[in-house]
């Protein structure tokens, strides 16, 4: 993937654990941190049996350990912080967008006509 223009990456959560990974990370172009609470995370994957992490018996109190520990490493690398919430896909893209210095005008009003995200 290195090298090469124009691409979004979207890595697992663990990929900052290794310090090589966040270098790379940090080299190759901008890194946007998709931020959410421990709360909303949960609620988007509590329903989720393909996530081997989240099967004990407490996914809650996991995710918020798991984010307490990469929450430093994400915001090392992160060039743009993005809160999410329940915000709407459109949005959080024209927020990105706007981050990134990128026309999305058209897009956007498309996206949010059509109901496409």
């Amino acid at each position: 993937f290195v090298g090469k223009e124009c691409q979004v990456i979207a890595t697992g959560g663990g990929i900052v654990l290794a310090q090589e990974n966040r270098e790379v990370l940090k080299q190759i172009g901008s890194v946007i941190y998709l931020s959410a609470s421990a709360s909303e995370l949960y609620q988007r994957t509590r329903m989720d049996k393909n996530r081997p992490l989240l099967q004990g018996p407490n996914p809650r109190r996991k995710i918020e350990e798991l984010l307490a520990a990469r929450l430093p490493l994400y915001k090392e690398c992160a060039s743009v912080i993005i809160e999410t919430g329940r915000q709407p896909v459109y949005q959080i893209v024209d927020r990105i967008s706007v981050a990134l210095n990128l026309d999305r005008k058209n897009e956007s009003s498309t996206q949010k006509a059509t109901g496409t995200e």
